[in-house]
């Protein structure tokens, strides 16, 4: 079964969010190939991905406001759980 999902990658400050959708990402190396191929016109030879951080939300039962936060993306369960949570993928990349 191929899993996709839909999805935002942002790189740059000056640049908008890039819409992309996420075809059986299963591990880190296949996200990170995936990104490089992706963003292959706006990185620089010899620059490579350092981080990579995904928009978490939890709704606060005290005051019913969204908690907004960002989690590092470092291990394959971290990719799995991207993939098949409930949150909107959305993506911090920071590429050097």
């Amino acid at each position: 079964m191929i899993f996709t999902r839909d999805g935002y990658v942002i790189f740059s400050a000056t640049k908008p969010p890039m819409k992309m959708k996420f075809w059986h990402i299963h591990s880190m190396e296949r996200l990170k190939r995936e990104l490089m191929r992706w963003l292959d016109g706006d990185i620089a030879e010899g620059e490579k991905i350092r981080r990579i951080q995904r928009k978490r939300t939890t709704t606060s039962h005290a005051t019913g406001r969204p908690n907004v936060w960002l989690e590092e993306v470092k291990t394959d369960s971290d990719v799995m759980l991207m993939m098949h949570g409930s949150d909107e993928i959305v993506l911090t990349v920071v590429i050097s």
